[in-house]
């Protein structure tokens, strides 16, 4: 008896094969380590985790994805878009469906750019919530006191501040058009609390697992 080709392999549990996804396919930096959390809490409790990937449709998945805008945060609906058209065209190669459900979901628009600036009861608030991180407090509250961009306080060196002539030089070594930063006494003052790691060069230093020293990257969190 001639067998039949069928295509589809064993459907598979929807948690299972997230599974095995980001056990394939996952890398260790921020943005693998924050799509996992997103599908742990997110995403695998809203489909089922026994659900069978070939069951799931495309309404499911823009409902979840309609839920993040309707929660007014256009770009987590973005994120996610972005998160699930990935695995479900992982899931096609798999054979675990024929076509992704993705397929004709267009991605939500680029939301609107914003230009505000905190009050002082919302400066406040942050302020005294970053006490409640040890170890990010101070990172935050260098954003708040020297008004640069996250990734540039997070790369902070040591090389490129002198505290006596209260300036913090940003780009300096990089090829980069190099800015001075006035640094305020409160932000000295932040800087001299910071235990200083004698071997690392960055302020916020993170020890890799080579040994190498890397900075801060995982703000999901």
């Amino acid at each position: 008896m001639k067998k039949t080709h069928n295509p589809i392999a064993t459907p598979f549990a929807f948690g299972e094969a997230v599974a095995l996804y980001f056990s394939t396919c996952g890398k260790s930096n921020a943005y693998w380590r924050e799509n996992e959390r997103r599908f742990s809490r997110e995403i695998v409790p809203a489909l089922g985790h026994a659900t069978v990937v070939p069951a799931i449709s495309s309404e499911q998945l823009a409902g979840i994805i309609s839920s993040k805008r309707d929660e007014g945060r256009p770009e987590a609906a973005r994120i996610m878009h972005g998160a699930l058209n990935r695995f479900f065209k992982w899931c096609q190669k798999q054979g675990y469906v024929s076509r992704s459900p993705m397929k004709d979901l267009e991605p939500p628009g680029q939301p609107e750019k914003r230009d505000r600036i905190l009050s002082p009861a919302e400066l406040n608030r942050f302020w005294h919530a970053t006490f409640d991180s040890p170890s990010t407090g101070s990172l935050y509250r260098l954003l708040a006191l020297t008004l640069q961009e996250r990734g540039q306080v997070a790369g902070m060196r040591w090389c490129d501040i002198d505290l006596d002539a209260k300036l913090w030089m940003i780009g300096a070594g990089s090829g980069e058009t190099c800015r001075a930063i006035p640094l305020t006494q409160p932000a000295i003052a932040e800087l001299q609390a910071i235990n200083r790691v004698p071997d690392c060069p960055y302020v916020f230093g993170v020890p890799g697992r080579d040994g190498a020293w890397s900075v801060p990257d995982a703000f999901g969190k």
